[in-house]
């Protein structure tokens, strides 16, 4: 089963240096959780934030069914990762 595409809110259960320059960042999204598929993606914003106009497109690097948790690794390059 694919994840739906749309517009999700999600929960940060965490958001973490796991290296330098590396981040990884863990949302509570128990039904996207259960749908993932290799390869797909997410268009990141981040509310209330008006200098950041454009989302940021980062890759899922886990999902955890049981959990209800995905996690995104990202590298911290620029005002849109900080």
């Amino acid at each position: 089963m694919t994840a739906a595409a749309g517009v999700h809110d999600f929960e940060v259960v965490s958001n973490e240096p796991v290296a330098e320059g590396l981040m990884r960042i863990v949302l509570s999204a128990p039904a996207l959780a259960a749908g993932l598929e290799a390869g797909q993606f997410v268009n990141m914003a981040v509310p209330g934030d008006a200098s950041q106009i454009l989302r940021i497109p980062l890759s899922f690097s886990r999902a955890d069914a049981e959990a209800g948790t995905v996690e995104i690794v990202y590298a911290v390059v620029g005002d849109g990762t900080r």
